[in-house]
């Protein structure tokens, strides 16, 4: 069973870069090249500053991270006080998925 819980992206960068080249790998690079991957953590620690920025995590019972969906957050322009958010990453490892886990 895997418990969710918002994180900042600062505190789990470390943890999360085996993930998101994992990520890369499996989903990305066949749709884009086998190009070298990076994470552009200091692009997502701007938008962390700028509240623009959430991360849902994915955690074991051990805890440790088996997944993550970081979504850019922006003003909404016709409902003041509304957030929209973009899925920008979401993955579960290998191990994590099956059942209702996606849901």
């Amino acid at each position: 069973m895997l418990a969710f819980a918002t994180e900042s992206f600062t505190e789990l960068e470390s943890e999360a870069r085996p993930l998101t080249a994992a990520h890369w790998r499996e989903v990305e690079a066949p749709m884009h090249g086998n190009t070298n991957y990076g994470l552009e953590a200091e692009r997502y620690r701007h938008l962390e500053a700028l509240n623009m920025l959430h991360v849902s995590a994915a955690r074991t019972p051990d805890g440790s991270l088996a997944g993550y969906a970081a979504f850019t957050l922006v003003p909404c322009p016709h409902r003041p006080k509304t957030l929209l958010a973009a899925l920008d990453g979401l993955y579960l490892t290998p191990e994590a998925r099956g059942g209702f886990t996606a849901l």
